[in-house]
């Protein structure tokens, strides 16, 4: 299917439900508050989509777009972000959409917010360099994959197809791709919902071999990369990207800052998946071992 008419058919996307159950359950109490119901959102692409969506559909008079999910809570407020929570969830449970039993949406999200860690972090600690803003990193690394989420909602085939592919040919999962890549889904799904384009580029740049000309990409990129060497893959068993040079060499990190910002990452993913009721094998490392921040001999990234 062509990617403009998939991504004309998405009205909504996926949110595991364990996820989903937490931040109804805060937003539906009476003292909630700012700071806990920006925590709670801001840690899923599909609810973290749908309000910079919003967000940004009541600022097309302002001169800027809201790329941050600290921001958009903030310029929305508790009872709209809770509106739309309320309608999110209900869209969800009155039609539940066919899902390929192939694509583990909590492995999906662990991913996710595993890179929106790492970037959030990368731009931390690149702040003495005139970086990108943290916030605007963590959430352009949080909706970097939508494509493949759409992907999956949009019914999966050529997803399917490129993971069989990707696992058969020992290939990276972009390379396996033909029919819609997902960096080209997401970046037009993105587009077409009025998001900045910075969070664009992260959707759609993520994988591009000149990346290192963006510098925000280039976070992006590096923080997937990471992802995927400490073994948290969307798929199983893929076989990781490449990092590339001119990316890495945009981002003064030495590989001890790196592997620091690892751990940190893992340690805080692990929090987020108690604080959303995550259990089974799905939680804390999708399999029952304890994950360590570190990188497989032949995966160093210097």
């Amino acid at each position: 299917m062509d990617a403009s008419v998939l991504v004309s058919r998405i009205a909504t996307l996926p949110t595991p439900g364990s996820v989903m159950q937490t931040v109804m359950a805060l937003s539906g109490s009476p003292e909630v508050s700012l700071d806990k119901l920006t925590y709670a959102v801001r840690h899923d692409p599909a609810i973290a989509v749908r309000i910079l969506r919003a967000a940004n559909g009541y600022s097309t008079d302002f001169p800027f777009r809201i790329s941050s999910i600290p921001n958009a809570v903030d310029f929305l407020g508790t009872n709209r972000v809770c509106s739309l929570l309320l309608h999110s969830s209900r869209l969800s449970g009155e039609n539940p959409s066919p899902f390929p039993s192939f694509f583990m949406l909590e492995r999906f999200w662990q991913h996710a917010v595993l890179v929106a860690l790492i970037a959030g972090s990368i731009g931390r600690h690149l702040q003495r360099y005139d970086a990108p803003d943290e916030e605007e990193l963590f959430t352009g690394g949080l909706l970097h994959d939508i494509g493949k989420l759409a992907l999956a909602a949009g019914g999966g085939g050529s997803l399917e197809a490129a993971r069989l592919r990707s696992v058969g040919e020992s290939l990276p999962f972009y390379r396996a791709e033909n029919e819609s890549p997902h960096t080209v889904v997401g970046a037009l799904l993105l587009q077409s919902w009025h998001l900045p384009p910075e969070l664009q580029q992260a959707a759609g740049g993520h994988h591009d071999p000149a990346v290192g000309a963006n510098r925000f990409a280039s976070v992006i990129h590096l923080a997937d990369v990471m992802a995927h060497l400490m073994g948290y893959p969307v798929f199983a068993g893929e076989t990781y990207p490449p990092v590339d040079a001119a990316a890495l060499a945009a981002l003064p990190l030495p590989p001890e800052r790196l592997k620091l910002i690892a751990g940190d990452a893992i340690g805080k993913l692990q929090e987020l998946e108690g604080f959303y009721g995550f259990t089974g094998p799905c939680a804390s490392a999708l399999g029952g071992e304890t994950r360590e921040a570190r990188f497989p001999p032949h995966g160093h990234l210097i």
